[in-house]
């Protein structure tokens, strides 16, 4: 008996430090890049095309201020962050051939799914910015098959409690303030397979100290960068940066803290902006509390801007300001795995450039997970001398044909990030395959 139990613990042990040496035995490719492209050299408008619809404005739509989100139909759909605005491109094939992607070639032209509503009366979660930065394509029970984008709105300077809501630019806003958002479409033949204008469904979640305080004073910017994965128990999981601060001398409570966080909803339910619920682990246990105020309403949200959002646990270390965290099922095994990037906390790290400016290094680092909020690990596969000069900001994954972002092989993989926009209009994704060598018993 005393031999069957050590037998039963030494493969449990196993099993949880499985993923971590393979990491530790990856090894990666050269860094290649993939440019996309709607060519207007030689070409002219059709007759009667708005300039809103005309070849450098889909050129432009192109952008990749974030990497592409994919999503598997009869062709690989694109969703492009199109700096403040989002469109969608198809292509049979994967931007891992590198080069050129050229969607006059085969491809579909980009279609414009999600813009800013503008001044002064549009929604304040999207004034001046509404882009996706990941989608899903969900088999829902009631709306059917639909595209859904999950989008960062913005409103540059928000307006204080007791400020009215319409207009932009208010004066005591001090940053930009985000708001994560749904946006979705019936991917059907009648809407050419979701390449049509989605229909914005509001917040989805809340920060964790409100936008306020009660007493007007600026508690937090909004939750950001999101990425999302439908996993294996029947839900849609949202990762994503909460950006919960209190003004200094002001205490934050527990679970309200800043940080990468996530957040579910049954895949069923996902439409619905209220059947989010954020993670939070105490000492009683787990609890997944609703992700929007109670009695939210999209329609007065003012109401709720100094309304605390749910308490949510961290997921990764807290001495580190993680950018974006990805996931992805590992195919073939009971775990995900995780991608994150942040600046290295070391101080001694820093350098200055030529022109004074302090930069850090840029980390991009891999984990596993076995129910995608206790994670696991710390393989670092790429460093650069700072985030202007990384070639992977905002990384997601990538597998082996270029088919989607959350559904990877656990020997050979891609991760995909992009380099900061300086010059001009990028259109352009760099890419890097990481091998993990299967282990012997």
């Amino acid at each position: 008996m005393k031999k069957h139990l050590t037998l039963i613990i030494a493969l449990l042990l196993y099993r949880h430090f499985l993923p971590a040496q393979q990491l530790n035995a990856y090894y990666t490719d050269s860094i290649k890049l993939t440019r996309f492209s709607w060519p207007c050299a030689g070409v002219n408008d059709p007759p009667g095309w708005l300039p809103r619809s005309g070849c450098q404005v889909r050129e432009k739509q192109l952008k990749t201020e974030y990497p592409p989100y994919i999503i598997g139909g009869g062709w690989r759909t694109y969703f492009f962050t199109n700096g403040g605005e989002s469109s969608i491109a198809s292509h049979p094939n994967s931007m891992l051939q590198g080069g050129e992607l050229n969607f006059r070639d085969k491809g579909s032209a980009p279609t414009l799914i999600c813009t800013p509503s503008k001044c002064p009366n549009g929604e304040p979660w999207r004034l001046e910015y509404y882009s996706a930065y990941s989608a899903q394509y969900l088999d829902h029970s009631a709306a059917g098959t639909v595209s859904v984008a999950f989008v960062e709105g913005e409103n540059y300077e928000l307006p204080g409690v007791g400020d009215p809501v319409s207009g932009c630019k208010y004066q005591n806003g001090d940053i930009n303030t985000t708001f994560l958002c749904i946006a979705y479409t019936p991917n059907t033949q009648a809407t050419n397979w979701g390449h049509q204008y989605f229909t914005d469904m509001g917040p989805i979640i809340w920060p964790a100290t409100g936008y306020f305080l009660p007493n007007g004073q600026k508690a937090s910017v909004g939750c950001a960068n999101n990425t999302t994965i439908q996993a294996d128990d029947g839900y849609l999981y949202v990762f994503y940066k909460d950006q919960s601060y209190y003004p200094t001398g002001v205490a934050m409570g527990a679970g309200r803290l800043p940080g990468i966080k996530v957040a579910r909803a049954p895949i069923n339910d996902a439409l619905d902006p209220l059947a989010y619920q954020t993670f939070y682990e105490d000492a009683s246990g787990i609890h997944w509390n609703p992700s929007l105020p109670a009695g939210f309403n999209k329609s007065n949200i003012q109401r709720y801007y100094a309304t605390p959002g749910p308490q949510g646990s961290l997921l990764l270390e807290t001495d580190r300001d993680y950018t974006r965290f990805a996931v992805a099922k590992v195919n073939g095994t009971n775990y995900y795995m995780g991608l994150g990037n942040y600046p290295d906390p070391d101080p001694n790290k820093k350098w200055q450039d030529a022109d004074g400016t302090w930069y850090s290094p840029q980390i991009t680092t891999l984990k596993y997970s076995y129910d995608l909020v206790h994670w696991f690990g710390d393989k670092q596969i790429y460093t650069a001398p700072s985030y202007k000069l990384s070639q992977f900001n905002y990384p997601v994954f990538l597998n082996a044909n270029g088919w989607t972002n959350t559904s990877i092989d656990e020997n050979n993989f891609y991760i995909i990030g992009t380099k900061p926009e300086y010059n001009g209009v990028k259109n352009e994704v760099y890419y890097m395959r990481v091998y993990i060598p299967t282990p012997t018993i």
